[in-house]
C-alpha cells in the first residue's frame, strides 16, 4: 500500500540521516568541527538549487496531528537522531573536550530542534 510504502522511505531515510551524521562523527576531530559539518551543510543545502525540506520534518508537519502510524514513526526517527547527537555529545564529554556538567540530553535536544527548524 501506499502508506506502508511511505512508512519503508521514512524508515530508510532515518537510517540515512543517522548513518550520516556518524560519518561526519568520524570525519570531525572535535564537537566543534563535527558541529560545523553538520549545520554547514544545512545552510549550503538552504542556499542551493536543491529541493528543500528534511523528510522526517515534513512528515511531522503533514501528518503528525492526523495518521497516528506516522506521527510514531517520526517520534522514532526525531528519538535517532536525537541519540546520534546525545552519542556525540557524551563521547565529547569523555574526552574531555567539554565539560560533563554539560547535559547531553538536553544538548541533543537542543541540537535536534535547531536543526529540524533550519530545515
Amino acid at each position: 500500500s501506499k502508506q506502508a510504502l511511505y512508512l519503508m522511505c521514512l524508515e530508510e531515510y532515518q537510517r540515512f540521516v543517522v548513518d550520516h551524521l556518524t560519518s561526519l562523527q568520524v570525519q570531525s576531530s572535535s564537537l566543534q568541527e563535527f558541529l560545523h559539518l553538520v549545520f554547514q551543510e544545512v545552510v549550503e543545502d538552504a542556499a542551493s538549487d536543491a529541493p528543500k525540506g528534511c523528510l522526517i520534518v515534513n512528515s511531522a508537519v503533514e501528518f503528525g496531528q492526523h495518521r497516528k502510524e506516522f506521527s510514531e514513526e517520526v517520534r522514532i526517527a526525531l528519538d535517532a537522531v536525537q541519540s546520534t547527537f546525545e552519542r556525540v555529545i557524551r563521547d565529547s564529554i569523555k574526552q574531555g573536550e567539554i565539560s560533563p556538567e554539560v547535559s547531553a540530553k538536553v544538548s541533543a535536544k537542543y541540537l535536534t530542534t535547531s536543526l529540524s527548524g533550519i530545515r
